[in-house]
């Protein structure tokens, strides 16, 4: 689990959604808004996986697990004044945890949220 810093709330997810721009790849697509320059807080993220992408709930929360232990692992290089929703889709079920690694890292740098 992210820590509370790091996680979308609920309040926030609708104007995250009004404010962000997409960013898609064959797996899964990032919403990304950019917060104001005046308060420097850290990225916050949520994870979207729908009955529709995976009808287990096994899969879904597997999903979300890995996504959250992949952006864990990324947090040191993620941009601060930012916050994202990965959205997933169906083909993103049958990825391995370095596939969807590398996808999650490839969408957050075309996003410009990554700074190597």
């Amino acid at each position: 689990m992210l820590s509370r810093q790091h996680r979308v709330t609920r309040r926030q997810f609708p104007l995250v959604l009004k404010a962000s721009r997409s960013y898609h790849s064959p797996f899964l697509s990032l919403r990304a808004a950019r917060k104001s320059n005046s308060d420097l807080r850290p990225t916050p993220f949520a994870f979207i996986v729908s009955h529709k992408v995976a009808a287990k709930a096994v899969d879904r929360n597997k999903l979300k697990r890995r996504a959250r232990a992949i952006v864990r692992e990324l947090l040191p290089k993620i941009k601060d004044n930012y916050a994202c929703l990965l959205f997933f889709k169906k083909e993103a079920v049958a990825l391995t945890y370095q596939e969807l690694k590398k996808t999650i890292q490839d969408i957050l740098i075309h996003a410009n949220v990554i700074s190597f």
